[in-house]
């Protein structure tokens, strides 16, 4: 058990130092917490589920395409510069390759998307005011239910992760992984949404209001709604339960990583 721990920390260790010496990272990161933070303060903040309500939309749009960004090349690039036909011959296995990986990639990434999300939070209570629009009172407008937002928000984004690193296990070719990671994140922000809503609109009782949490984006939005926004207000639009949104996101978090074990390079003879 150590010797597979050592392995994978090695991996994960080495995922780091290639994250550290990309350029393109550190630019993706100040962008997007330059956007976090002009939406929020730009939204004219009056509490902290006021806020979650504003960056929820953006965080559904601005998420997958940084973990796009950031983790379309996970394995994609050690297998162009041929690097994986030297991993194959290490004592590491394709299991503790790909977790490695997904690990060093989460760190970076989760730091990215947690950071100003806490910095604008932290700002609510110098630059907000007390909730006019809640029916209960504003003590029940608690920092609580925006560090569930943000610590559903990392899920989310570990959810996507393991998703791009599953692409990036299949694709051989930098070209054909870009555009099969836009079509993921086409797919995960508009693509069941608007499945859902034509559904809907053709009045079949199929339990379409369901179909959102069966992908990434709605599951994050359901969970959200849940468990950081209907403890203060009721949300316009009832979301599909807790547990189907929690047991969509753990599977799309789990099932790619797996599949990107067993795809990653061919098992020993």
């Amino acid at each position: 058990m150590g010797a597979r721990a050592d392995r994978t920390t090695a991996v994960f260790e080495r995922e780091l130092g290639t994250l550290a010496r990309n350029r393109l990272y550190p630019l993706l990161a100040v962008g997007f917490a330059a956007l976090i933070v002009a939406i929020a303060l730009g939204s004219d903040v009056s509490g902290y589920v006021p806020l979650v309500a504003t960056l929820l939309t953006p965080i559904e749009l601005l998420v997958p395409v940084l973990v796009a960004a950031m983790g379309y090349r996970s394995i994609l690039g050690d297998r162009e510069r041929g690097e994986l036909d030297v991993l194959r011959t290490y004592p590491a296995t394709r299991e503790e390759y790909v977790v490695g990986v997904f690990l060093g990639r989460l760190v970076a990434i989760t730091a990215t998307v947690v950071a100003p999300l806490l910095a604008v939070g932290v700002a609510v209570p110098v630059v907000g005011r007390a909730p006019t629009f809640l029916p209960q009172p504003s003590g029940l407008d608690s920092p609580v239910l925006y560090l569930r937002f943000v610590v559903l928000t990392g899920l989310f984004a570990a959810a996507l992760l393991a998703v791009m690193t599953l692409l990036s296990a299949l694709v051989a070719d930098a070209r054909r992984g870009l555009v099969l990671a836009v079509a993921v994140v086409v797919a995960a922000t508009v693509g069941v949404d608007a499945v859902a809503v034509f559904g809907l609109a053709t009045g079949v009782p199929l339990g379409w209001a369901a179909l959102p949490a069966l992908s990434p984006n709605g599951a994050y939005r359901g969970l959200v709604l849940a468990l950081a926004v209907a403890p203060v207000s009721t949300p316009p639009a009832r979301p599909a339960p807790a547990f189907l949104s929690a047991l969509s996101l753990f599977c799309w978090t789990t099932i790619p990583l797996l599949v990107a074990a067993l795809r990653v390079w061919p098992a020993p003879e």
